[in-house]
This record gives C-alpha cells, structure tokens and sequence, in this order.
C-alpha cells in the first residue's frame, strides 16, 4: 500500500493592500454531474465487494517565508482540528485528525473514469496519533450504479480517486456541504497552544490512480499521493504604530473645551506642561467581504480538472448575494460601503469574535509572536474566491483626532512639532489578487500568485497615525456623544481627572 504524504507551503502572497485594484473575475468551474446517488461503504470482506485499501500520513504544516508583509468526540464527527502555538510563526500552525468515539471519521470519496463518477461515502481509521488515517472499505456492486459495475469489468483499468474528510458527516439532499466555523481570536502565551475545534479546515487527496492488486485482492493507488489542505487559512496580526504616549487632556463639561492637565489635574492652555501618559489600545473589528469564510459551502469534484469544487457554485451569485447564501455563524453585516467584487456586496463584521483591543507596539516582529498579542484566525475552502478582509474601529478612542490623541513627535518634512494623531484608514484592507498573465502594477503593495489552494497566509495590518495640525471636525461635531465614552475609558485605563 502506497503513503500519502502530506505538504502544506505557503509560497507568496494573494492579497493586495489597496481599496481601488479591480478583482478580476472567475468563470465557474465546470463540473461533471453526478451519475447516481452517494453509495454507502461496506466492510471491505463483505462477499461481491470492490475492496480499496490505503493509508494516509499528515506532516506537519509548515508555513512558508514571505506571507503577508504591508467538543467531545463522541458527539459527532469532528476529523480535522488546526493548531496553533509559537512564537516563530513559520512554524505556528500544525492539525491533527481527531476521532470519533469509534476510532474514525467520515470520508467523502469519488470515483471516476470515462464512464463516468461515483460518491462513495465511508469512514477512515485516524492512526498515528491523528497525524494519518488509513482507509480499508468495500464497495458493493448493486444495480443502481452501471457505472460502477463497468469499474469493476475493467478491473479499475483508468479510474482514480479523490477524497475530502472535515466536511459535514450529514448530507442534504444527497448533497455534501462544508459548513465554516468562522473567525477564531488567538492570544499568544509562550508554551500553549490554542485548538481550533473540529472541522476547522478539510483535506482532501486528488486525482489518484488506482490499480487492481492480485495479492491484496484490492484496489491500490498506482503511486505516492498528497495529502493537503481544501482552500487555504489567514491569520491577520495587527501592527499599532501609534506614538505610545500622549498627552494628558480633561474637561469640565461636554460643552467647553478639553484643556491639557498635569498629574494632579492643573488646568494649562498648552500640552506643554500636561502629564505624558500611555495610550490605551485601539478597540478593533474584524470584516470579510465575499469570501468563502462567510457561507456554507456545497462540495462535489469536478473531473475536467482534478478540483473539489468547493463553494464555486456561489461565486458569482447576483446582487442579492447575502440572501443566496447560508451565513457561516458569527458574521453580520457591519457599517460603510459597498466593497468586493460586486457593487451591492458589503463587508460582514465577525461579530463571534466580537471587538479586541490592540496595543501600541503590538507585532513588532513580522516571523515571531509576542507575548499577549492578539490575532484573527480564518478559514476559506474554496482557493478560488474572492473578496477582501479589512478591520474598523468602532470607537477610536484615542485615535480620533481629538485633543485626547495628541502627541509630540519629530519628522523628516516638518521637524518637531505636536499634533493630532487620527487613524488613517486608507489602507485598511486586503484584497485577494487572482493569478493572471500580466505584470503586477506600479502599486508596491500588490504581488499576483497562483491559487491559493493548500496555503497559509499570515497578513499584517499596520495602524498608522494620519497627523494633523488641527483637531478632527468629526470629533468636534459630536463631542456631546463621545465624551462619556471617554469618560468611560479614562476610568477603564484609570487615568485620574
């Protein structure tokens, strides 16, 4: 019996940080129907079955160079659980398949040749501490499915195999679907590592060729086969290059002005004499905009190219898209514009993650995590989507503008010199880039790769101050509404008045 050897390489990058680049658009996937109904496996002894016999090894997962710069098992089927722990993020993410209580986990296979495809569904033994599994079932040839009679007549002669497991144990309607787990917030702590939960991710082998084996008296792949990831993960780390300190602002009422204040609350008409104190984190919010992390996803294999089609079906859905589609749990959609690869599309808050809170000089290291630092963690299934990811702040406490965000700092262009600190939000998103036959633009922050299938990506948004010489008018014009919640967070951060 052959070993299937599993690789995960993160090789380039598939986004770009800009909000104007045009997504070009995929033409669906052509997929071959489906001759008959999903057959059941049988116990591989079982009189008059094909008998298959393989198994199946996961290494590690390894995350490449380059990526992204600028329950009980008893309960149910829960197969693949992603891992992630530190501090070198090139070696963070690794999974193992995780049992059910019989020692297996639902495997989705097909067969196909000339003739035809067949759905078997099964169930594989996970081995080696779930780092493999290995499949030993039989296949029964029963009157609804010619097809697989004329496998059998040829004695597997031209027919291959795919297999996906981490999907759905259930089918609806004789349909196998993925249904997301949705974003995931990690807190690095050195030596623990946080558990995904089951079917974060699927694997899935491809285009395998099988043979007839005298010996065995079972069908066998022809040769070594990989094991890999459906679609690809994307772990968003947050850069706060916010100045660290600011300076120390009061008020006697909402409707008078902020005044500068010394450690003990003295009044100053200049921040020259006002305390220096830390800046409080940015409360963050994370988005995706259409890509597959969002909806439940149907699966079927496509034989003119060797893919599970995962979700592919959806990707060109028309304006109503949201009402086309079965939300994954956890998302909702947020506030602003329209944005992605349709006009009526918007982006979807991750409202299961909910708002964190991310410190000036967090990730400072773009290979190692530091200690309490905060990251997104998601899930696409399908390599072929497209969208974006991008973060907001709800509140932007601190980060607005106001007298409250004020800071010394010295530049290059214009010297030492105090200023507001508002965010700048004009790159606060990364659009997924599809492979394409021309060379990249002139924007430096956009790199074209191949698909994005068995891949993990690690992006790293950057929280920029946009100076300004005068205060933020959209502070000014509602101060009457942000005032208790500065009032709130300087009991929060327990800055005195």
């Amino acid at each position: 019996m052959k070993k299937i050897f599993m690789t995960l390489a993160a090789v380039g990058l598939f986004f770009s940080c800009s909000k104007e680049n045009a997504e070009p658009q995929l033409q669906p996937s052509t997929q071959q129907g489906q001759e008959t109904p999903a057959i059941e496996a049988v116990d591989p002894n079982t009189p008059g079955a094909i008998r298959l016999s393989l198994d199946a090894d996961v290494e590690p997962f390894v995350v490449g160079e380059g990526a992204f710069v600028g329950e009980d098992a008893k309960q149910g089927a829960r197969a693949t659980e992603a891992i992630v722990g530190g501090p070198n993020i090139n070696s963070a993410i690794s999974y193992h398949i995780t049992p059910e209580a019989d020692g297996k986990v639902p495997v989705l296979m097909y067969f196909y040749g000339a003739e035809g495809i067949i759905p078997v569904n099964g169930r594989a033994t996970v081995t080696k501490d779930g780092k493999a599994v290995s499949l030993s079932l039989g296949v029964l040839l029963n009157s609804t499915s010619g097809t697989l009679k004329k496998f059998a007549d040829k004695k597997m002669n031209g027919v291959k195999l795919a297999f996906i497991i981490g999907h759905d144990a259930q089918m609806v309607n004789n349909t196998s679907y993925f249904t997301n787990k949705g974003a995931k917030l990690i807190t690095y702590k050195a030596g623990q590592k946080v558990t995904l939960g089951g079917n974060y991710i699927m694997l899935k082998a491809t285009e395998i060729p099988l043979k007839y084996d005298a010996a065995s008296k079972s069908v066998v792949p022809t040769k070594a086969v990989t094991l890999g990831m459906q679609g690809y993960l994307i772990g968003a780390r947050f850069r706060n290059n916010f100045p660290a300190k600011m300076y120390k602002y009061l008020w006697d009422k909402p409707s008078s002005d902020p005044y500068a204040a010394d450690r003990n609350g003295n009044k100053y008409a200049s921040p020259k004499y006002a305390e220096v104190i830390d800046r409080p984190p940015l409360d963050i919010m994370f988005r995706v905009d259409n890509l597959s992390a969002t909806y439940k996803t149907k699966i079927s294999y496509s034989t003119s190219n060797g893919e599970f089609s995962v979700g592919r079906d959806l990707e060109q859905t028309g304006a109503n898209i949201l009402r086309q589609r079965e939300m994954t749990p956890g998302f909702k959609q947020g506030p602003g514009k329209a944005h992605g690869s349709f006009e009526r599309e918007n982006f979807l808050d991750a409202t299961s993650v909910g708002a964190f809170y991310v410190p000036t000089g967090s990730a400072p290291s773009d290979t190692q995590f530091s200690e309490g630092e905060q990251f997104v963690i998601v899930y696409c299934p399908n390599p072929h989507d497209t969208g974006s990811i991008a973060y907001r702040s709800p509140l932007k406490l601190f980060y607005d503008g106001s007298p409250f965000s004020q800071m010394t700092g010295t530049w290059k262009d214009i010297g030492t010199r105090n200023v507001f600190h508002g965010l700048a939000n004009d790159k606060n998103s990364f659009i997924k880039v599809q492979n394409t036959p021309t060379l990249p633009t002139n924007n430096k922050h956009e790199i074209r790769r191949k698909s994005a299938d068995n891949k993990f990506y690690f992006v790293t948004f950057t929280i920029e101050s946009n100076r300004m010489d005068q205060g933020s008018a959209f502070w000014s014009n509602n101060r009457g509404k942000i005032f208790p919640l500065y009032d709130a967070a300087l009991k929060q951060y327990k800055i005195k008045k």
